[in-house]
């Protein structure tokens, strides 16, 4: 066995270098934070928020065009939750997150969505709604 293969073989992600990672994941500086794609403790802290959206999704029967076309109508069931999102995706404090200009939690929530979007088109079900609008067509 070759050096590399074996050092493929030892490294989780299939021998990725950390510079390889970045470039795959990278971080993106927004208001002075680095935002980048979920961590797996960063996921299971978001769980209950995640599966609460879910609901109200459900609940709503939002799929991923009215979400965008009427995003005003669900931004007062969602603010609730922005707090949380901001902190845990950012490292930032509660009172920092809360202090937050609604342009800046604005820009942060938008860019957390934008870093994490397939998992969260997947795992709310919103991915499966515009494969099943698709194949209708």
């Amino acid at each position: 066995m070759k050096t590399s293969e074996a050092k493929q073989q030892q490294e989780p992600g299939g021998g990725l270098s950390s510079s390889e990672a970045r470039v795959l994941f990278p971080d993106v500086e927004v208001c002075g934070r680095k935002i980048r794609p979920w961590t797996l403790g960063q996921i299971v802290d978001l769980s209950p928020v995640l599966v609460e959206v879910g609901r109200i999704l459900e609940q709503e029967a939002v799929t991923v065009d009215t979400l965008f076309q009427n995003w005003l109508k669900y931004l007062p069931r969602f603010l609730p939750f922005s707090v949380q999102i901001i902190t845990v995706s950012t490292g930032m404090s509660e009172e920092e997150a809360r202090d937050l200009m609604m342009d800046e939690a604005g820009l942060i929530i938008t860019t957390i969505i934008s870093q994490n979007w397939d998992y969260l088109k997947n795992s709310l079900g919103l991915g499966q709604a515009a494969l099943a609008r698709k194949k209708a067509v």
